[in-house]
């Protein structure tokens, strides 16, 4: 059983997130999300797409692709999503036991600048305000580069190690986890 201080776990990614301008969130071992998120305080462009725009069912398709990608044995990674926008996924291990999985994002790309913002004005159906809005979140999304994947590829694994050393991230096993929990949550329906 994995143990999480998910306080500390959240410090730490509030500081990477603050100097990377992209929000991190933590996965357990079996990709539920945590409370163990950036809650960097600039807004970023994902939220207009999830909330105004309505497309949280396509974020959950390409969050589920990336979920089988992990699963599937990649490690470090990233990705385009649906909306055009680049995101990166890492998986913590040791030893072949998986510890968790982060992703971080978003981030533009200099390639596709005209197309997402010209879908950007679709969306928006002649609401100029959101529409500067929109942009203007755009615009302050940070631009992905490989020097750049490498470099938060490093110091994401470097806080996982931290996270291992200083107990952050533990692996309990004991007699208890290990039988008797298991025993009870299998007959919890039964008299003891």
């Amino acid at each position: 059983m994995i143990q999480y201080n998910l306080n500390l776990l959240t410090h730490l990614f509030d500081d990477f997130s603050y100097l990377i301008k992209a929000t991190v969130s933590y996965y357990d071992q079996n990709f539920q999300p945590t409370s163990a998120h950036s809650k960097w305080s600039e807004k970023h462009i994902c939220e207009l797409v999830k909330g105004s725009w309505g497309q949280t069912h396509n974020c959950a398709c390409t969050d589920e692709a990336t979920l089988q990608r992990l699963k599937n044995g990649e490690n470090a990674f990233y990705y385009t999503c649906h909306f055009g926008l680049i995101e990166m996924a890492f998986r913590f291990s040791v030893e072949k036991k998986t510890y968790g999985y982060v992703i971080i994002g978003p981030f533009k790309s200099h390639s596709n600048t005209k197309e997402i913002t010209g879908v950007i004005k679709k969306l928006c159906k002649d609401d100029d305000k959101l529409y500067e809005s929109a942009i203007s979140f755009y615009k302050k999304t940070p631009t992905f580069s490989l020097d750049k994947y490498y470099a938060i590829k490093s110091l994401s694994y470097a806080i996982f190690e931290y996270a291992i050393n200083h107990n952050v991230i533990v692996e309990k096993s004991s007699f208890f986890s290990e039988n008797i929990e298991k025993y009870i949550l299998e007959n919890l329906n039964e008299k003891f």
